[in-house]
């Protein structure tokens, strides 16, 4: 039995403002081969031969039908299956990825009394979407998908496809011809973990089935399976959601289930390092520095972080969010310490397989959900993974070595400037309060410079950095005085965050 005589895939436009969306459905519809194509109070007058002209299938011109209203649509169509996409995530009472919506969708199908078809369909909400989910969801599951605009959420039609690719692998499981299917063995209701691992592993199957090495690099992987999401030219903002949406389907493609494994980020962390080229290469060489985790309120900082605030330091593991290389290097040449190159979990790099940073810093003090730390190398903006009390009489051990470090004398080689203040610079800096000028001196002391520009010798070069709020400009004078060349009030750029 062929997937269109298992399934019957209606596009569901609801309050569309622009006719252009529709003629674009009707190529999303060819592309899928959808059935039909409904309209629930349009918000713009079209003609649907005219707008469906594009449309492969003829039969497409037949199956098209208005409602004026949500309950109307609702009462003539239940019972179906829904995956809904909004073009506000905020407004949506659900949220998850696509293998969630997939396995709630399944769930749905396993739930209702189907004798025929299972009526599949892909909902595509306006700006308005709070009042579309609710009353969706008082018929059917739906699992909003967060998106990046209106126009965007009609645009999503690699989403679709890949919905259906999953889809068709697992509706011959689902017996839909069969009015009484015992699903409880695909899907038990309480385990959640099972709803999302069978859409997996059939990405997994569909992909395999294409011919596509999953050894194969993720780019050369991505450049394979594109025809088969995309039949359409993408838009700029399209393009940028693919990249988003094929990262995640081959993150799923080359783990195994049981190899992955998600974490959401406790916290944000605030920091008076505002970029990379600031941050000391180790916490504690930058004693001054200061910051603050915001934990999450949903995480009930009053109970939670009872009894933190009697340890003087803490662990923090975070996200390096902010690294730019998606390139894995088995070897490499650290700072500072060596001219050769040493392996990578030698190191304490941030470019790693996880992204994941660990720091002792000093615990300042605990105000609400705020955590004030000292002394760390965190970058401004961070996700926070975890926090845990450092406890000296099992995280420090005395007999410890440290490896290549000690052997190369690297621990005792490290250099640091004097740090002196030019005619240029000292009305204004004379203005900082002390905390400040502390902080400044602090991190020009250990050279922030790039490693590139440690290991070359350029004369008549000025460098900058951007310290808590302050652009500072300085350049290096015989290679051992950091000379503070200019100093100024940097203004607020309106990009940092707070954690929900």
């Amino acid at each position: 039995m062929s997937l269109h005589e298992q399934i019957e895939i209606s596009i569901v436009l609801v309050r569309t403002k622009y006719p252009r969306n529709i003629g674009y459905t009707s190529r999303v519809m060819a592309n899928l081969g959808a059935q039909r194509l409904l309209l629930v109070e349009p918000q713009c007058e079209i003609t649907f031969e005219a707008q469906l002209g594009a449309a492969r299938s003829q039969d497409a011109l037949n199956q098209h039908k208005k409602y004026s209203s949500m309950e109307d649509y609702l009462r003539a169509e239940s019972p179906h299956v829904s995956v809904a996409f909004c073009g506000k995530a905020t407004a949506a009472r659900e949220r998850g990825n696509l293998s969630e919506a997939l396995g709630s969708c399944l769930q749905r199908a396993s739930q209702l009394d189907i004798k025929n078809k299972l009526k599949l369909h892909f909902v595509f909400g306006s700006e308005d979407d709070g009042l579309l989910f609710n009353e969706v969801n008082g018929s059917t599951y739906v699992c909003g998908l967060p998106v990046f605009g209106t126009t965007s959420s009609y645009n999503l039609s690699h989403a679709v496809m890949l919905a259906l690719f999953i889809l068709r692998s697992e509706i011959d499981k689902m017996a839909v011809t069969e009015p009484q299917v015992d699903t409880s063995a695909l899907i038990p209701k309480d385990d959640f973990r099972s709803i999302t691992r069978f859409p997996t592993e059939a990405l997994r199957s569909w992909v395999e089935t294409l011919g596509v090495d999953l050894s194969l690099q993720k780019k050369n992987i991505l450049r394979k399976i594109e025809p088969f999401f995309l039949r359409t030219l993408p838009t700029q903002k399209e393009s940028e959601w693919l990249k988003i949406l094929f990262e995640q389907t081959i993150r799923k493609l080359k783990n195994s289930p049981v190899d992955q494994i998600q974490y959401r980020p406790i916290g944000l962390f605030h920091s008076c390092f505002k970029q990379k080229f600031s941050i000391p290469r180790q916490p504690g060489l930058v004693p001054s520095s200061h910051g603050r985790i915001e934990l999450s309120r949903a995480l009930q900082p009053e109970k939670s972080l009872d009894g933190l605030e009697k340890f003087s330091h803490v662990w923090v593991l975070y996200h390096f969010h902010d690294n730019n290389s998606t390139n894995f290097r088995a070897k490499i040449t650290p700072p500072h310490f060596s001219t050769r190159r040493i392996g990578l979990f030698a190191t304490r790099a941030p470019h790693r397989p996880n992204a994941i940073g660990m720091s002792v810093v000093k615990l300042d003090r605990i105000e609400g959900n705020f955590i004030h730390i000292q002394a760390h190398d965190i970058l401004d903006q961070t996700p926070i993974l975890d926090i845990k009390p450092y406890i000296p009489r099992w995280d420090s051990v005395r007999d410890a070595n440290s490896g290549w470090i000690s052997q190369e004398g690297a621990e005792s080689s490290r250099e640091t400037f004097e740090v002196e203040v030019a005619e240029s610079a000292k009305a204004n800096f004379d203005q900082l309060d002390n905390q400040s000028q502390t902080l400044i001196m602090e991190c020009l002391r250990n050279d922030p410079r790039a490693e590139s520009d440690r290991r070359k010798c350029h004369h008549n070069k000025s460098y900058g950095v951007y310290i808590s709020e302050h652009d500072v400009v300085f350049d290096i004078q015989n290679e051992k005085t950091a000379r503070i060349l200019q100093i100024r009030e940097r203004e607020a750029t309106g990009t940092n965050h707070s954690f929900k």
